[in-house]
C-alpha cells in the first residue's frame, strides 16, 4: 500500500507503535511528576525521604491544609503568609548511633521540605493559625469579614 498508511505486515509498525508508547509513557511520568510542583495552586515538594503530603479543603468560613510532617520537630518547622500564598517550610535532622558487641552504625539523615499553597482571594492570611499535633501540620486561614464562599457553578456537558 502506497502512502503514509502501512501494510499490516510492515515490519516497522510494532517498532513505531512500541516508540509511541514510550514517547506517551515519558510524557505522562512527567506531567504527573509535576502535578502539585507546578500546579497554579499548590507548588513545591517533599524531598525523598521526607513528610510533606498534604490534604487542602475549603468551607464556609475557612480554607485549610493538614501536612503530614511525622517526626518533625516543632521549632524546625515555619509557617509564612502573605496577600496570596501560604508557605511551609520543615528541615529535619537526624543522627542515630549503634554499638553493639563487634559493631558501630551510624546513620544520619538531613533534609527540607517546603510546600506552597495560593490561597483564594477572599481570605485572610493576616488572622492565620496554626497546630502541630502528633506529626500533622493544620493551618487555618479564615474569610475576610463579609466574604462568602461562592457555590459551584454546574456546567452543562453537550454530546458531540
Amino acid at each position: 500500500m502506497n502512502g503514509p498508511h502501512r501494510d499490516v505486515g510492515d515490519t516497522e509498525t510494532p517498532r513505531a507503535l512500541r516508540s509511541l508508547r514510550t514517547r506517551l509513557n515519558d510524557l505522562f511520568e512527567e506531567f504527573f511528576e509535576k502535578v502539585g510542583t507546578e500546579h497554579p495552586s499548590v507548588s513545591g515538594h517533599a524531598l525523598p525521604g521526607l513528610p510533606g503530603h498534604a490534604d487542602v479543603s475549603t468551607s464556609e468560613s475557612d480554607w485549610q491544609v493538614e501536612i503530614d510532617l511525622p517526626g518533625m520537630e516543632l521549632e524546625n518547622i515555619e509557617v509564612t503568609a502573605d496577600d496570596d500564598t501560604l508557605t511551609v517550610s520543615a528541615e529535619r535532622h537526624d543522627e542515630r548511633e549503634t554499638s553493639g558487641r563487634d559493631y558501630y552504625f551510624c546513620e544520619r539523615s538531613h533534609g527540607r521540605c517546603e510546600r506552597r499553597f495560593r490561597l483564594p482571594p477572599d481570605m485572610d492570611p493576616a488572622k492565620a493559625k496554626a497546630r502541630y499535633r502528633d506529626g500533622v501540620l493544620t493551618v487555618t486561614v479564615p474569610r475576610k469579614a463579609g466574604a462568602k464562599k461562592k457555590p459551584a457553578k454546574t456546567i452543562r456537558i453537550a454530546s458531540a
